[in-house]
């Protein structure tokens, strides 16, 4: 027999399953939450063009775990990090709710990068790396044109991951990684009230948790100048825990939902991804590389109030992307320099665009210079430009439109240290 359920319960249902569909306008993730740069410069000096072929340093242990068997020691690990400043200034054209633009909504943001890979003998490497895999944000204060969806919302992601590579023979090397991705994330939302009363607020916080990923690597050698690589990057189911808060609204009855536990769930998407490396000379590389990115399953996020077991689903009507890239990597005597152009399509249509993530087509412009300190070592200095694309949006929350358009760009500086023994 099932228990009896009291009045106030019952009009707590009922709220939630408004407050639910209210916050599903807007839960989810800031902005580009794949990163090609991972604080290397095999991937911020070449635009993510090296990743899949990268055989110099020891980062191929999070790219392309085959690739690790090709390098010149038994032992090599590279540390450094990335500084990305991103602007995203918002120019509104209809805002029925009044309010700013929200002037630069984006936060700056440091990921760290470390690699390690060790060989254990002619055929066998094993490799370990901590990467920021996503991340991003938007604050854009509690009186921006489209605070109904979004005042502010912040992602970080990162990943532990340990690799095993393995050469089949000259040719042909197999690898694959298992990666622990440690996901956090919050998002502040106003709540519409009566004229004559200010806004509310409602906050998911603190959700965060480890939630497994798997990556399958092949190199293939077609000749003693070019070098085939292939990498799968598995479906990630996230789900995330944390705390519903609110703000400035009535109580009872909202003071039932404070402090309730909710929980956020979502897919991470797979990654199909080929790259092509060839020696044009002895002292010039060029690197190719393509991928798609299923972010058709990302299109469902569920968000529940845990001890109500209510669930809200947001269809976000997002669309598998795909990128391109190249660069051009040259050595002058003791100095490298990379150069390298990208561009990531749009998942996502601008009549489905929202606030808290405003991604659109993306071009990426990226130069390195590298200079080896003696035979054992080498430190790099890398930067990028990244321009976000216009990244329309019209959008009604809440009975409350806001349309306009982005200024958007973020740039990318980063600092290596690498040795090899």
């Amino acid at each position: 027999m099932k228990p009896t359920v009291s009045a106030n319960r019952r009009f707590a249902t009922t709220l939630t399953g408004l407050l639910l569909f209210i916050l599903a306008q807007g839960a989810a993730h800031a902005g580009g939450f794949y990163l090609p740069e991972i604080a290397t410069p095999g991937s911020v000096g070449t635009a993510g063009a090296a990743n899949p072929t990268n055989t110099l340093d020891s980062s191929s242990a999070i790219t392309n775990p085959a690739a690790m068997v090709y390098l010149e020691k038994d032992r090599a690990y590279m540390v450094g990090g990335q500084i990305m400043a991103p602007e995203m200034s918002f120019d509104s054209d209809i805002a029925t709710g009044g309010g700013s633009d929200g002037g630069n909504a984006g936060d700056i943001a440091f990921a760290p990068g470390f690699s390690y890979v060790r060989r254990i003998d002619d055929k066998r490497s094993v490799g370990f790396g901590l990467s920021a895999l996503m991340g991003g944000g938007v604050d854009y204060g509690d009186d921006f044109v489209g605070r109904y969806q979004a005042t502010s919302a912040v992602l970080t992601g990162a990943g532990l991951t340990v690799s095993y590579g393995y050469k089949v023979n000259d040719e042909v090397s197999i690898g694959a990684g298992l990666t622990g991705v440690y996901t956090v994330f919050e998002q502040d939302i106003a709540i519409n009230r009566p004229a004559a009363l200010p806004d509310g607020e409602v906050s998911l916080e603190d959700l965060d948790g480890w939630d497994p990923q798997f990556t399958l690597g092949l190199t293939w050698r077609l000749n003693p100048k070019a070098l085939l690589g292939i990498v799968y990057r598995s479906k990630a189911e996230i789900e995330l825990e944390g705390k519903l808060k609110t703000k400035n609204l009535p109580a009872p009855p909202f003071s039932l939902l404070d402090g309730q536990d909710i929980t956020l769930e979502f897919d991470a998407p797979e990654v199909f991804e080929v790259g092509l490396r060839y020696e044009l000379d002895a002292n010039t590389t060029l690197f190719l590389e393509a991928d798609i990115e299923r972010f058709s399953q990302f299109d469902e996020n569920y968000l529940t109030i845990d001890s109500l077991g209510q669930t809200v689903v947001l269809d976000r009507d997002w669309d598998d992307t795909w990128r391109v890239s190249a660069a051009i990597l040259k050595r002058s005597g003791e100095d490298l320099f990379s150069y390298g152009i990208g561009y990531d399509s749009s998942p996502v249509d601008d009549e489905d665009r929202t606030f808290d993530l405003p991604v659109d087509e993306q071009f990426r412009l990226a130069f390195a210079w590298g200079r080896e300190i003696n035979p054992e070592s080498r430190w790099a200095f890398t930067s990028e430009y990244i321009w976000l694309g216009e990244n329309k949006i019209d959008q009604t929350a809440q009975g409350v439109r806001a349309k306009g358009d982005f200024d958007a760009y973020m740039l990318i500086v980063g600092a290596n240290y690498e040795r090899r023994f």
